[in-house]
């Protein structure tokens, strides 16, 4: 019996410890839940030559609240120039959409385009839908097809959205593109450019809001 016994304990200092090594392999995938996972961590060392391949897979990433929190890992704020980007390249994709510019500030985007198409409302319908699909849900989307327009939201390239007037000449140029076909309502809830009742109280008492 007492050799069983001895037999039993060597067979488990030789294994690294039977409860020891039950405990560190818990531990080991506790630890590596709460980090953050990404696709590409799995993927690096075939890649690492391939950049072209981060084209072609699914973006994954997972996090934990308290990886936020702590200011570990920094919420990325909006890239507003490569928005625009995505905006005005699938824009003049559309049928009969033959130039397109867009602005994206912190809550809006101007889009001003040309178009050959006779019916208006529905070359705004397409590109409002365009820009809603990509931005933010919050976001609210003004479209023109006036080509004066095109100057009057270039001119907005050369201003910080905190400075003193960019609020005014915002909601100005806001004004003068809704003179132009907004399309159709984007919900129930929300009007053509994606305004609700709510929104409109906010923007109201705003110091520059807009009706």
């Amino acid at each position: 019996m007492m050799k069983q016994l001895t037999a039993t304990i060597l067979l488990c200092m030789l294994l690294g410890g039977c409860g020891f090594q039950s405990g560190m392999n818990k531990q080991m995938d506790e630890d590596s839940s709460s980090k953050t996972i990404r696709l590409s961590d799995r993927h690096e060392g075939n890649n690492s030559n391939m950049p072209e391949a981060d084209t072609n897979r699914a973006g994954y990433v997972r996090y934990q609240r308290q990886q936020v929190t702590d200011q570990k890992e920094k919420t990325p704020a909006l890239n507003r120039e490569h928005l625009a980007h995505v905006i005005t390249s699938l824009a003049v994709q559309l049928p009969n959409i033959k130039d397109a510019a867009t602005l994206v500030t912190d809550e809006d985007a101007l889009i001003v385009y040309r178009t050959g198409n006779k019916n208006r409302d529905e070359s705004a319908d397409q590109v409002k839908k365009t820009a809603v699909s990509v931005l933010p849900r919050y976001y609210h989307v003004y479209v023109s097809d006036n080509p004066e327009h095109f100057q009057s939201i270039a001119n907005f390239s050369r201003l910080q959205t905190n400075s003193r007037d960019f609020d005014q000449i915002l909601t100005k140029t806001i004004q003068q593109m809704k003179y132009s076909p907004q399309g159709g309502d984007i919900s129930n809830q929300e009007d053509a450019n994606g305004m609700t009742n709510s929104d409109r109280t906010m923007r109201r008492n705003a110091p520059y809001g807009q009706n």
